[in-house]
């Protein structure tokens, strides 16, 4: 897929990816009780985890790695390692809905759904460009 945006854009065009982040996904067991993670365990669980006995944590973790068509959770190096090797130059990582580059930011509607909060404490987002020559 990367190579196919890396084929199709332009010289200098821009691509903004979006995904759960696996490096927070993480944060999500380790750090219940830190009050966000706790907010956001407890609002995800009976939104999107299968029922059943245990943590939220446990369940909503299971969640973001098998539902809504993931097929793999990035962390940062990943993700821009990914970008580098189909031909991208200048990976950099942005707060959801924000971004260096004119007209990119606020492109993923996530948030409108979970609101800025729990968003930023899921998601991922890494912007990358082709080369110019």
């Amino acid at each position: 897929l990367l190579a196919e945006c890396r084929r199709v854009l332009r010289a200098g065009g821009a691509i903004r990816l979006a995904t759960p982040n696996l490096a927070q996904v993480c944060r999500f067991h380790t750090m219940r009780s830190d009050p966000a993670v706790a907010r956001y365990l407890a609002w995800s669980r009976p939104r999107y985890a299968v029922p059943g006995p245990g943590s939220d944590a446990a369940h909503v973790i299971n969640s973001l790695f098998y539902h809504h068509g993931h097929r793999f959770l990035y962390d940062e190096e990943t993700l821009s390692a990914l970008l580098r090797e189909a031909g991208f130059i200048n990976c950099v990582a942005c707060a959801p809905s924000e971004s260096p580059r004119p007209g990119m930011a606020g492109l993923e509607h996530h948030g409108h759904v979970m609101g800025d909060e729990f968003n930023r404490l899921e998601t991922l987002v890494v912007e990358a460009q082709t080369p110019v020559a």
